[in-house]
């Protein structure tokens, strides 16, 4: 699936495309078919390097732009993963 044929905000698919993200991986691809997107409750399993974090992003703006007024929390294993991350998001 590619950036462009997500329905999702505009800000976050330019924001991916910036940033040379172009087409999913096939696990964040099937996060979105089984309702991500939709804030259905998923648990994801996968292998380091393989698109939590993009997944997890993708959860949260949905969340955020559902439920205005909303809060969401990023949790990470190491403190700093957690402030890379936080400054990555933060844009």
């Amino acid at each position: 699936m590619k950036v462009e044929e997500i329905d999702i905000d505009s800000k976050l698919k330019n924001k991916l495309i910036e940033q040379n993200i172009f087409s999913l991986y096939p696990p964040q691809e099937e996060a979105i078919r089984k309702g991500l997107l939709d804030s259905k409750n998923l648990v994801v399993a996968i292998p380091t390097a393989s698109g939590k974090t993009l997944i997890a992003i993708f959860a949260m703006f949905s969340a955020l732009i559902n439920n205005p007024g909303c809060k969401v929390i990023y949790l990470a294993p190491l403190r700093a993963l957690a402030s890379e991350k936080y400054n990555d998001i933060k844009e």
